[in-house]
């Protein structure tokens, strides 16, 4: 049942029970900026749109579970301290120590109703369009909303049949004028505005400082707010270069050489007889590979770049530093002289440790708080696996080779540490090398203090 579906079989005026609520305040705005601003700027900015797209599908590749918490002493400190850890550029092994100790990884859970809820969110979107949509309108405007259908029930506690992401550039909220932390509702705005209980609705923000209209925190402050100057001047820009490109005009000149001492001189329907003849004989896709002969030498006179053409250039790269900046993503990954470099492998990593993972981990602090009260049961707990992630491949690498050489370490303190279950047993005993005896006990024969000396 989709979020129409849903008013038109309870028969009900979506605009009924906020008759009585305040004014709707729509999002954050300052100066120009408004909530159209971004999507304009997505549709019509390059930089803008490789950016975000990038963002969006790099975090929807990260898959998502449900895990059973562990019930041992010390497990819910752990916990703590892992979403702590994740939520910041992390230490990959104190990362899994926590986890480890935390949840159950052998025990996923694939069964219950909130995992085949992660797993198939709705009827048209599987898992990773679902979240590539959610993580589009959150980088682009500051905040993402999911909504919870729970089968039109009258049960306000009533667990969720599926999930939809929502425009956050069509939601308005309804704040309460007695609280300035207060909100009654939300209204989506397409077409006929629908009004939604706020208790259906999860919004995931970014931190908001300013503002509006005397209440805060309300709103998420999209990047593209502070980018909006950077923005606008990219696309004058593009809309520049674009105009140059289509009236530049000619972009070089052929030069008769002289023959002997003898400068010849091209009237002008000589001139237009020649052009003419590099149309027809020279230029074009139809004169590939074949031969052309010319009655005297010519030299061709590059203009190259004017001083506008190469400020134009340069302003665009400026443009891309300062968004890839107000974004977190490295601006290596759109250099084409970087792509076969280490750097770009790099790069590639401080994208994922520094800003997608701890996005995605506020989403899942708020994925838990939102939807296991009311879909799971006490001891389920949502979580991404970020180990799927290829850039993280060689931290796992180095992190196994750093264990399996540490002989002082038990081996399930090895597999704890590369995110494994202690197995207990002869697992919680360390091994060292048998063959290594006292140095004393060896048959070298060694050159005593009093032989160095004489020495």
């Amino acid at each position: 049942m989709g979020l129409f579906d849903f008013f038109k079989k309870k028969g009900l005026n979506p605009m009924t029970q906020y008759t009585q609520m305040p004014i709707l305040l729509g999002g954050a705005s300052m100066g120009q900026f408004n909530r159209t601003s971004a999507q304009d700027s997505f549709a019509s900015n390059a930089d803008v749109y490789a950016i975000i797209s990038l963002l969006a599908r790099k975090a929807a590749s990260i898959p998502w579970y449900v895990y059973k918490k562990k019930k041992d002493k010390g497990s819910a400190i752990a916990l703590e301290r892992y979403k702590l850890a994740s939520r910041q550029p992390f230490d990959l092994k104190k990362l899994q120590e926590y986890r480890s100790k935390a949840l159950e990884d052998g025990e996923m859970i694939t069964d219950s109703e909130l995992a085949k809820l992660m797993n198939r969110p709705n009827n048209t979107q599987g898992q990773d369009k679902f979240f590539e949509s959610l993580y589009v309108w959150y980088w682009l405007t500051g905040e993402g909303f999911i909504w919870g259908n729970n089968g039109g029930s009258d049960n306000p506690k009533a667990p969720f049949v599926e999930m939809y992401p929502l425009p956050s550039q069509y939601m308005d909220h309804i704040v309460d004028p007695k609280d300035i932390f207060g909100l009654l509702g939300w209204m989506l705005n397409v077409g006929m505005p629908i009004a939604l209980p706020k208790d259906v609705v999860l919004q995931w923000k970014m931190a908001n400082p300013l503002l509006i209209d005397n209440h805060v925190n309300i709103r998420g402050m999209s990047p593209l707010q502070a980018a909006y100057k950077t923005s606008m001047m990219g696309n004058e820009a593009e809309t520049a270069a674009y105009s140059m490109m289509k009236n530049g005009g000619a972009k070089g000149a052929l030069s008769p050489e002289p023959v002997g001492n003898v400068a010849p001189m091209v009237t002008l329907e000589q001139a237009q007889s020649i052009k003419e003849f590099m149309s027809t004989y020279v230029n074009g896709a139809v004169n590939k590979g074949n031969i052309t002969v010319l009655q005297t030498p010519w030299k061709y006179l590059d203009f190259g770049l004017s001083s506008v053409d190469m400020q134009l250039v340069e302003s665009q790269k400026i443009t891309l530093e300062k968004l890839c900046r107000v974004f977190g993503v490295p601006v290596v990954l759109f250099s084409p002289d970087n792509m076969a470099d280490n750097n770009y492998q790099n790069a590639l990593r401080d994208l994922v440790t520094n800003t997608i993972v701890p996005a995605i981990a506020s989403l899942r602090d708020e994925l838990n708080r939102w939807l296991v009260e009311r879909n799971g049961k006490g001891e389920e707990y949502i979580d991404f696996d970020v180990q799927a992630l290829p850039e993280l491949q060689r931290d796992i690498e180095r992190l196994v080779n750093a264990v399996s050489n540490a002989p002082f370490l038990t081996f399930d303190e090895k597999r704890e540490a590369c995110g494994f279950e202690a197995k207990g047993g002869e697992f919680d005993v360390a091994y060292v090398n048998g063959g290594l005896i006292p140095l004393g006990e060896s048959s070298l024969d060694l050159p005593d203090e009093g032989d160095d000396a004489e020495i």
